[in-house]
């Protein structure tokens, strides 16, 4: 038995994102067992950033009483984590980088993790062509924060060309059926 969350970060609910998560996320579904929390990063009015104040490094939780502070808790909790997200503008999109920054909170004073062992499921998605060496690059910075930051034990990555479809990887059954297996590992 298995608590995961999942955060899907992207504005459409039904874009490739977000298909993706899903698939990975049915995959943990198929072992009855595990309990699973959604997060839907987009739908939170009350959202602050980081502000940079280090009471959190004394142990404590993040202090700022926003939607976001709930999903830091379930963080802390889970076993598991599927976070998925479009590539905005060179970088991950702008509701996934203030929970980014947020995630701060779950190192110790002396940067480390404060949580290690979780296992995660990472997911990039991105336009074009033009962009692939630029995804790769933020993958490798996600890899670094939650790795070697946050301590997580990394089952997969997908890092996905979309050529600005909204939702291809829906008919991209090999990718979809690998998703699918990223899931049943967690």
């Amino acid at each position: 038995m298995s608590n995961i969350v999942v955060i899907f970060s992207s504005p459409r609910a039904e874009g490739n994102s977000c298909t993706l998560g899903k698939a990975v996320m049915g995959g943990a579904m198929g072992l009855s067992m595990n309990t699973i929390k959604i997060h839907r990063l987009n739908s939170m009015y009350s959202v602050r950033g980081c502000q940079n104040c280090d009471r959190c490094s004394d142990g404590s939780p993040c202090y700022i009483e926003d939607d976001i502070k709930q999903v830091l808790e379930d963080i802390k909790e889970c076993d598991s984590l599927i976070i998925s997200m479009p590539m905005y503008f060179n970088g991950p999109c702008a509701q996934f980088k203030v929970l980014e920054d947020r995630l701060f909170s779950h190192m110790t004073p002396d940067l480390k993790p404060r949580y290690p062992g979780k296992k995660l499921v990472i997911i990039l998605t991105h336009d074009d062509k033009e962009c692939d060496g630029i995804a790769d690059m933020v993958m490798v910075q996600l890899k670094d924060v939650f790795e070697r930051k946050l301590g997580f034990n990394i089952i997969g990555t997908i890092n996905y060309r979309c050529d600005r479809n909204r939702n291809s990887a829906a008919s991209d059954k090999e990718l979809l059926d690998y998703a699918t297996n990223l899931g049943k590992q967690l």
